[in-house]
């Protein structure tokens, strides 16, 4: 057995056998390049370019060494923790942060932080010692809360999660901003600071920031209530100094009612859309003016007596101005135009309430809003929006909206609020149709429509199929002034709603085109031979039959529950017929017969309409209310011989 004595030094010869023999091979190899000049050159180089190359090598190492302690040093390197500025403190150079709720007086390590420039509730990164090496923004995460009340300084009472109350500070960013009772903050428990209030979720779900675009042009049969409503609603707004002149008080809401479909939404909703669009007119008159005034006041630059002249007209179509006279008049003539000018501006100026010392101030603010392209709010309230199970939900929304309404308001424009099927929120009280929620919530509609706060700016439209179940203190005058019926339309309303569907621009079938006639002439045809079909009293046209309590008989023809959106109802089964057709056949167009096949069908889906469980409130809600009705029968599917009457 060979002992580890006797392999050591067996190893240590034959290194020294090896390492002899190594320096014997480079010694002859030296003999022999000593013999050889040219090779021993090439020797040396390739020596040195070895030596380069392992240099190289070692650097190479070296950095890579480098790197990899480096790397080690990060991950082996403590967590740095953040912390939240609170304020400066009363050590010098220290200032004081949060950290899991304490508070902790601490040294900036990064001298080009400024303390001055720290705001409350800025995160800070720490170092290992708690000192502050870098600054980042505000924490973007936070408990919901809602603002209980608003104290004197800086401090709020907020609630959170279930019914924790809690008095906290404002956050910097928050220190000038209008905080008010009801508001929803983000709260961030960390720091015990309100970050900032987020948007009303009961509230903006109603709310349009972009006015419908629903024109008066859109809406056919219905030009004497759209006159009313826009004498009701325009004009008190865009000629305010009027009113004023003639001590008169502008209407604070309007009814729209009558049978369902008829159009009151889009007249409420071409009304915020003519509202903005003359506000916009308005804003871009009154900055005209301003910039007029501004270059008259001026001694600097020629005055632009056209522009001025167009000013006037547009403010004033029937007037002619004394200044609009020759621009070559000579100086007394031009002296007596520039004042009588300047006297005219102030007194526009004055009357649509822009202050002379405020010029600049009232310019900038209207190129805001026309830039904004916001000239105008439309708040749509529908009755399941609205209403909450929970006690005292519901009258929370209505001021919410109405606060809101009123502060969309305070920069001069106008806030249309829309109560669609207004007869499910705001039931006669004590009827007994549904829950006591009447009791508390059409009170707390007439305190915000009466409020002390006004309701400058603001306008209310309510629509309604059932002004009979309306509360009357919400139609008195005072509240809802004017009230608007939106009837079914007669023969002329109908032709003109059908033309706003079936145009001359849509696919005609060669079968409908008589020879000379032009393509409005036939679709005008086709329009009134579809009208004088549906209002025609024939046997055919025969719907319901009414039986009074009295034992009057009365018979409801097509034209009785004609209606807009029945209307454009045809008008649509007509247009997907010739697709289908188109589609089978290649025939293109439409047909006079898929209009009357229109007719027929959209009439027939209406026979099993009527609640005969309780007639008399189904005729009130299509607009029969004379007298109390017994019984209602279909003849839709009744020939004349076979047709009689059930008295019950």
């Amino acid at each position: 057995m060979i002992r580890p004595e006797e392999t050591d030094r067996v190893t240590a010869q034959h290194r020294e056998v090896t390492s002899e023999t190594g320096a014997l091979q480079t010694i002859e190899q030296i003999k022999r390049l000593l013999g050889r000049p040219q090779n021993l050159l090439e020797g040396i180089q390739a020596l040195l370019a070895e030596r380069d190359r392992l240099r190289r090598a070692l650097i190479e190492a070296k950095a890579q060494i480098e790197s990899m302690r480096e790397e080690i040093k990060k991950l082996s390197a403590p967590p740095l923790p953040y912390g939240i500025y609170e304020g400066p403190s009363k050590l010098p150079d220290h200032v004081t942060i949060k950290v899991d709720g304490k508070k902790y007086d601490v040294q900036i390590a990064n001298k080009a932080i400024n303390i001055a420039d720290l705001n409350r509730g800025q995160e800070l990164l720490l170092n290992g010692a708690f000192n502050v090496v870098d600054v980042y923004g505000y924490e973007e995460r936070g408990e919901l809360s809602r603002v209980l009340d608003v104290l004197q300084d800086d401090r709020l009472i907020i609630r959170f999660r279930e019914n924790e109350e809690r008095v906290v500070h404002r956050a910097q960013p928050l220190i000038n901003e209008k905080v008010k009772v009801g508001d929803y903050v983000r709260f961030d428990p960390k720091s015990q600071l309100v970050i900032e209030v987020l948007p009303r979720r009961e509230v903006e779900d109603v709310i349009l920031e972009k006015v419908p675009e629903t024109r008066y042009s859109d809406i056919g049969g219905l030009s004497r209530q759209i006159e009313q409503i826009r004498d009701a609603i325009e004009l008190p707004y865009l000629h305010k100094s009027l009113y004023t002149l003639y001590q008169l008080r502008p209407p604070k809401g309007v009814l729209l009612y009558g049978p369902p479909g008829c159009g009151k939404t889009l007249i409420a909703k071409a009304v915020a859309r003519a509202l903005a669009h003359k506000v916009r007119e308005k804003l871009e008159e009154k900055r005209e003016a301003i910039e007029l005034y501004q270059m008259l006041v001026s001694p600097q630059g020629d005055f632009p007596w056209e522009r001025f002249q167009r000013l006037v007209h547009r403010v004033h179509p029937a007037q002619d101005p004394s200044t609009a006279a020759s621009e070559e008049a000579p100086p007394p003539v031009e002296a007596e135009r520039r004042e009588k000018a300047q006297q005219w501006l102030e007194a526009y100026l004055d009357e649509h309430g822009v202050d002379l010392h405020l010029l600049p101030v009232e310019l900038t603010r209207i190129e805001k809003l026309l830039q904004s392209g916001t000239t105008g709010h439309f708040i749509n309230i529908k009755g399941p929006e609205l209403l909450n199970k929970y006690v005292g939900e519901t009258e929370r929304k209505i001021r919410e909206i109405f606060q809101r309404a009123k502060e969309k308001a305070q920069n001069g424009l106008p806030v249309v609020i829309f109560f669609d099927e207004m007869e499910s929120m705001f039931k006669v009280r004590g009827s007994g149709i549904s829950s006591d929620v009447d009791s508390t919530v059409v009170p707390q509609l007439l305190t915000e429509i009466d409020g002390v706060e006004g309701m400058d700016n603001v306008v209310i439209i309510g629509a309604s199929n059932r002004q009979d179940l309306l509360d009357p203190a919400v139609l008195r005058p005072g509240r809802l002034d004017i009230k608007i019926k939106i009837d079914r339309p007669n023969r002329e309303a109908a032709r003109e709603i059908f033309a706003k569907y079936l145009l001359p621009s849509l696919p005609l079938h060669p079968t409908v085109r008589q020879e000379g006639e032009s393509r409005e002439e036939t679709v005008q045809r086709m329009i009134t031979c579809l009208v004088d079909e549906i209002y025609s009293e024939k046997p055919e046209n025969r719907c319901f039959q009414l039986v009074y309590a009295d034992g009057e008989i009365r018979t409801l023809y097509r034209k009785d529950l004609i209606s807009g959106a029945l209307i454009a109802g045809i008008v649509s089964r007509a247009k997907k017929k010739a697709i289908k057709r188109y589609l089978a056949t290649g025939e293109q167009g439409i047909m006079f017969v898929d209009l009357l096949e229109a007719v027929d069908e959209e009439y027939r889906e209406s026979e099993d309409l009527p609640n005969t469980h309780d007639p008399d409130d189904w005729a009130r809600m299509f607009g029969e209310q004379s007298q109390r009705i017994r019984a209602i029968h279909s003849l839709f599917m009744r020939q004349p011989e076979e047709e009689s009457v059930e008295h019950s």
